[in-house]
Formats: structure tokens, sequence, C-alpha cells
């Protein structure tokens, strides 16, 4: 959320669908800061994530 307060993923998310990629094409990452770790964080990072990229899974989740 810190860049652009999730308005990046937004983006990425309408940049995939309008190149109409296939979502197993794609390698998707992101990152929780290290602040953010508590069960619950991760979990509400998650479901922001997916809904601001408008998909159904993320690939890999880093520690920032």
């Amino acid at each position: 959320m810190v860049y652009g307060r999730g308005l990046s993923e937004e983006y990425l998310g309408k940049a995939l669908r309008g190149l109409c990629v296939k979502r197993d094409e794609v390698v998707i990452a992101t990152k929780i800061p290290s602040g953010f770790l508590a069960y619950d964080d991760v979990f509400r990072a998650v479901d922001k994530f997916l809904k601001r990229l408008g998909i159904d899974h993320i690939d890999l989740i880093q520690i920032h």
C-alpha cells in the first residue's frame, strides 16, 4: 500500500486485463512490509492485493 496507496496494483491489474494476458502467462509478486507480519495483517493485505489487482491468486509474497 506504500506505492500510491495501492494505486500501482490497480494500474497493474488494468494493464494485464488490457493486454488480454492469460493469468498463467505471468508471475505476480508483491511484498509486505516487515512491520505488518501479524497473522491478521498478512491475510488482510492479501485480500486487498487480490481485490486491487483483480486476480484470484498471487504467485509470490515477499517480506520487505
